[in-house]
């Protein structure tokens, strides 16, 4: 348990280190510098896009310089303008390739039109990469010979992601990183508003069962059913984007099943030995009898991710495994039963009221009486989490859902511990048989809030 209290500290401080340690934001010069540089820049890169100088061949260094507007990149991250309709190619490029489809497709260069609509300064520094940055909506023409075949007309709003650093206080390094359309640019600016890092806390009111063949061969004696818990969780997740993240956490289990045996009267032909070694079958008479499991866990999730939705509000589901370790597990009895022993081999001679055999008439059980019993070490579990998220302010997550939880760990135990005493009357001392493999299933509704420590 401490290595992992250890490990969340250890990210927690990391993630606050990085938020500490960012730039500072720009002052007003600072942004008039760069809002002024940035207008440079696209009216070079517009100038660059033309390709040509006399409209009749292409100018290597007007190609030059097309490259040099943007940051060096192998990412995909330039819309291809120049692709016409219907015709078959990828709509997103990186610099290079760009300028390549511009000088095999376009010899006689293009006819370039760029018009700024509105430039937006973010005036602090990216998380990643501690740059700033500025996005420039543009209105954006072209006509030109497509393969000199055809005329290619492109008219449309561009948005151009523009990244620069600030060294000395003067501007370095600046330069295109990205081209989107209006559905990228979207898509980005969602997965920009939802991605980093997640801390927050959750409680789950939960019900459990235990599940093994042995009960349900026994079901017409004893049954499970669902008993209730408080499931507290300290959660931390990291959104790579609006719809896909992975998420760890702490959880404090408790689960108790409870057994029931609602009503009962007459003899188990199981035989059972009792104190001088003499064989007898046990005889019941009960009427709401409860074996309460109480079993003790620390859980540590291991999940994925996913979210949809628009606006404020969306869907989430959350899958993976569950490790557990076990801190203890026991249990009580409760309700009313009358126990005695019909002895076949003393001619079906029957004991009763003998509390030394473990006898007795209408003995009433209490949750005073706690029976431990030995847990395996630790098990998993498979998890699956959906339900509703919603935004109400900036970096503030609220969730609530269902979660689901299927056990693939045996919690069964040896229940002939002889330090019982006097036997009780549970499952395996009113059928003779252990649970054999015996699973932890468990359903919750659960309700988050989560914070949002860094974002990039």
């Amino acid at each position: 348990m401490n290595s992992f209290k250890r490990i969340f500290c250890v990210i927690l401080v990391l993630s606050w280190g990085i938020t500490a340690s960012a730039q500072a934001s720009l002052t007003p010069q600072q942004e008039d510098m760069f809002r002024g540089r940035v207008r440079q820049l696209i009216q070079s890169y517009s100038e660059a896009n033309e390709i040509t100088k006399d409209y009749e061949s292409v100018d290597p260094q007007m190609v030059d310089r097309l490259i040099k507007s943007f940051v060096f990149s192998s990412k995909k991250d330039v819309f291809n303008d120049l692709l016409p309709n219907k015709v078959e190619g990828s709509r997103y490029l990186t610099p290079a390739e760009y300028a390549q489809f511009a000088q095999k497709y376009y010899p006689e260069g293009l006819d370039v039109k760029l018009e700024i609509v509105d430039i937006i300064i973010n005036r602090e520094p990216m998380k990643k990469g501690g740059y700033y940055e500025a996005i420039v909506r543009a209105k954006k023409e072209i006509r030109g010979f497509y393969n000199t075949t055809r005329i290619h007309n492109f008219s449309d709003e561009l948005y151009f992601y523009v990244q620069g650093t600030f060294v000395d206080g003067n501007i370095d390094g600046i330069g295109i990183s990205m081209v989107a359309d209006i559905k990228k640019h979207a898509q980005k600016q969602a997965n920009r508003k939802y991605r980093g890092l997640y801390a927050g806390v959750s409680g789950g009111y939960s019900y459990s069962t235990l599940f093994s063949s042995e009960l349900i061969s026994n079901g017409d004696i004893w049954q499970s059913q669902f008993g209730n818990s408080f499931l507290p969780t300290l959660e931390l997740y990291y959104m790579l984007s609006r719809g896909f993240g992975f998420g760890t956490g702490i959880r404090i289990g408790s689960y108790k099943p409870h057994l029931v045996m609602d009503s009962f009267q007459g003899k188990i032909n199981t035989t059972f030995f009792d104190i001088d070694q003499d064989q007898y079958w046990p005889i019941y008479n009960v009427k709401g009898l409860e074996e309460i499991r109480d079993i003790s866990t620390i859980d540590v999730p291991l999940l994925i991710k996913f979210r949809t939705g628009y606006g404020k509000s969306g869907l989430y589901i959350d899958a993976g495994l569950v490790y557990s370790m076990y801190r203890s597990m026991e249990y009580t009895l409760s309700g009313m039963a009358s126990r005695s022993g019909e002895y076949p081999n003393l001619g079906n001679v029957i004991l009763e009221d003998i509390e030394a055999y473990g006898y007795f008439t209408n003995k009433e059980f209490s949750s005073a009486d706690v029976y431990t019993l030995t847990p395996p070490n630790s098990g998993f579990s498979a998890m699956l989490s959906f339900g509703l998220t919603i935004v109400p302010v900036q970096n503030i997550m609220l969730r609530l859902g269902l979660t689901g939880s299927y056990g693939l760990t045996d919690i069964s135990y040896d229940a002939k511990d002889s330090s019982l005493g006097i036997p009780p009357v549970d499952y395996y001392h009113t059928t003779g048989q252990p649970l054999g493999e015996t699973l932890l299933h468990s359903f919750s509704i659960d309700f988050g809030v989560y914070y949002r420590i860094f974002k990039n």
